[in-house]
Order: structure tokens, then C-alpha cells, then sequence
């Protein structure tokens, strides 16, 4: 990784964490659907970075969430187990022939198709952590079970839009320069 994408990377970190605690913590629908767009950072990272590296960092931006939401380690714990299981989902949806050198997990490089599924996969984990230790009550598992559906779409959907919308836009600059 070169100091470009390193300072991409802090840039991104900041402008997610930023988007979700200010913005985003504030909204949801009827109590049932969350949107924690801010893991759309950690799976924005290259196929074939360092899964330890990986693990880090998830630790240190779902701590970060954490002390604004004052849940202690939860959203550490959900960004870990994601991370963690990161390698296996991309490993389940690779193409036949695999993947090329350098691929992200983008709606540019594989496909919609490829984004919405891995984007839900990974969500799933992460929001199913979140609720059910945040419950932490068997009694309520069909509430808590549709709190984490509901939300699995919402931010699968946010974060497509936020897909849709930056390559729309690299299109209008590549137009632009000509």
C-alpha cells in the first residue's frame, strides 16, 4: 500500500466515523431498521489485504463507534467477527477463474450482483452480533431477528447508493477532463 492510499484510507476512516455518529446513529425506521453504514469502510479494503492488518483496524474503528454509543465493545466485537469471516465470504462468491490481481470489492470491479451479496453476507454477521448481544434475552429473538433483516437491508442499500453515487460521479469527472 502505497502513502496515497494509506492517506485514502485515514480520509475514509474519519469521513465514515464522522458520517455515522453525527448522521446516521439518528436515524432508523420505526426502531427496527438501523443503517451502520460505517462498515462499508472495512469492506472497502483491497481482496488481498493482510487479514491481521484487517483484524486491527476493525478493532480500532468498531471501538471508535463504541465510545460514541456508549455500548462497551459490541461494535469492536461485530467488526471483528466480520472481518473474520470476510475471507470465507469472498472465498464463497469468487468467480470461476478467481480474482485479478489488485481487485476491490466494488460494484466497478465484480458487478452489482457480486457487491449487494457480499455487502448483505457481511452486514448480516456484524448487525446479528450487534442486536443479539445488545438484547442479550432469547425471549425476543423474532424481534431482534427482524431488527437485524431489516437493517441488513437498509444499510446494504445505503451503502450500494454510496457505490452508485461515487462511480456516477468518477464518469461526470472523466467526462469533464476531456
Amino acid at each position: 500500500m502505497n502513502q496515497k492510499n494509506v492517506f485514502f484510507f485515514v480520509y475514509a476512516y474519519i469521513l465514515y466515523i464522522l458520517l455515522q455518529v453525527l448522521f446516521l446513529r439518528y436515524v432508523n425506521f420505526g426502531g427496527l431498521a438501523f443503517c451502520f453504514a460505517y462498515i462499508g469502510y472495512l469492506l472497502a479494503f483491497p481482496l488481498d489485504f493482510s487479514r491481521l492488518l484487517h483484524l486491527i483496524i476493525a478493532f480500532l474503528v468498531g471501538i471508535s463507534v463504541d465510545i460514541f454509543y456508549d455500548s462497551p465493545g459490541i461494535h469492536a466485537g461485530a467488526c471483528i467477527l466480520m472481518v473474520y469471516f470476510r475471507k470465507r465470504i469472498i472465498g464463497v462468491l469468487a468467480p470461476t477463474g478467481g480474482y485479478e490481481a489488485g481487485n476491490q470489492p466494488s460494484v466497478l470491479d465484480l458487478g452489482s450482483n457480486w457487491f449487494l451479496i457480499y455487502v448483505s453476507l457481511s452486514a448480516f454477521f456484524h448487525h446479528a452480533f450487534v442486536f443479539f448481544v445488545s438484547a442479550s434475552n432469547f425471549k425476543i429473538v423474532g424481534n431482534t431477528l427482524l431488527k437485524t433483516i431489516l437493517s441488513v437491508v437498509f444499510t446494504t442499500a445505503v451503502l450500494y447508493f454510496f457505490q452508485r453515487t461515487s462511480l456516477s460521479y468518477n464518469k461526470y469527472k472523466s467526462r469533464r477532463r476531456r
